[in-house]
């Protein structure tokens, strides 16, 4: 009876955070937002940049594999990271995101699934090929996955 009352107790304070935690994401500003995946873009680039220095042999396996588990966990992160209102019509200067994104939505979300599964395919080179493997699995996944969004859906920055 002690045990059902506590994890009643426990559910609600859980409830309570993640209620608060849900307020405190929709309190935070277009601006604040942009930042936030303009930071995870960046991680993505520092993924890809260790995965470029593994094949120049600046790099070892460990770290290039780390890399490529970091590019699916940041594809995850990235695809909840585009509310309304922070297009580049939006916030011109501030955000590259084409309005698009918006009116393509299920295309726009799907490409982050993509990228998901490129960094496990890119994961299973690093694992078994050679660099120069990788070296071809890491461009294929660049060109697929960052070159094919940006293109769609990134606009260039004014400032």
């Amino acid at each position: 009876m002690e045990v059902s009352k506590s994890l009643g107790r426990m559910t609600v304070v859980v409830l309570g955070v993640l209620a608060l935690s849900g307020q405190l994401a929709l309190a935070a500003s277009p601006q604040d937002a942009v930042k936030a995946r303009q930071g995870a873009m960046k991680s993505v680039a520092a993924s890809m940049k260790t995965i470029s220095d593994y094949v120049k042999g600046a790099a070892d396996k460990d770290a290039a594999l780390k890399a490529a588990g970091d590019l699916g966990a940041t594809s995850t992160k990235l695809a909840k990271m585009w509310p309304k209102g922070t297009s580049s019509a939006d916030l011109p200067g501030v955000s590259g995101a084409k309005p698009a994104i918006w009116t393509d939505g299920a295309k726009f979300t799907d490409a982050f699934g993509t990228m998901n599964q490129g960094s496990k395919t890119l994961a299973n080179v690093i694992k078994t090929g050679s660099t120069d493997d990788v070296k071809a699995a890491a461009a294929a996944f660049s060109k697929t996955n960052c070159g094919g969004c940006h293109m769609n859906y990134r606009d260039t920055l004014q400032h």
